[in-house]
């Protein structure tokens, strides 16, 4: 099922599914973000009550060396419901609003991206999301922040850019690296 649902059409073609999906009172996430010091922090803090929520993923500043090499920020979630939501909200808590604050332009040269801007941006990633609780968000801001720009894609330059993806069960890790839990894998939030 798995290499079937990730693997671009590389098992076959899917003629027939049956799904079981998860009833939802309001398209909100109640949200908890941790701003984490650390890579070892930040996989050890992944292991931690993570079976209370639904969705989480995690961000690591890969640009950053030293003793805050891997600091990262950690963001769990499970859906809101109506009573979660502040009191605006509850007239239509179905209603999927995709903001767009603005559409970067088509005027980006390759090079643009490098380690410089990479520790600029990683920084002020960092900076945005300081550890706080019960957050209430929408589908965008949880699962796509940065999809608030149009076609972020552009600050990459022509060239476009190449992003990994994965996912390291326990018990696969091999030799000094770090065990994290096997779930389905989530966009990134930033370069690294």
């Amino acid at each position: 099922f798995w290499a079937t649902a990730g693997g671009m059409g590389l098992t076959g073609v899917v003629v027939r599914a049956t799904l079981r999906l998860n009833r939802v009172e309001t398209a909100y996430f109640l949200v908890d973000t941790d701003q984490v010091d650390n890579l070892d922090d930040l996989m050890a803090k992944q292991s931690v009550d993570d079976e209370k929520y639904l969705e989480s993923v995690s961000w690591f500043d890969a640009a950053t060396t030293g003793p805050h090499l891997g600091r990262g920020i950690l963001t769990r979630a499970n859906h809101a419901t109506l009573d979660d939501l502040p009191r605006k909200l509850r007239a239509n808590p179905l209603k999927f609003d995709a903001p767009q604050l603005v559409t970067i332009p088509n005027v980006f040269p390759p090079g643009l991206l490098n380690k410089f801007t990479a520790r600029v941006f990683n920084e002020l990633w960092y900076r945005k999301s300081p550890t706080r609780h019960g957050a209430v968000q929408n589908i965008t801001m949880f699962l796509h922040p940065l999809d608030i720009m149009g076609e972020w894609n552009r600050l990459y330059g022509p060239h476009g850019f190449i992003q990994y993806q994965y996912v390291i069960p326990f018990g696969r890790t091999g030799r000094g690296h770090h065990r994290t839990r096997s779930r389905p894998a989530a966009a990134p939030h930033a370069v690294g």
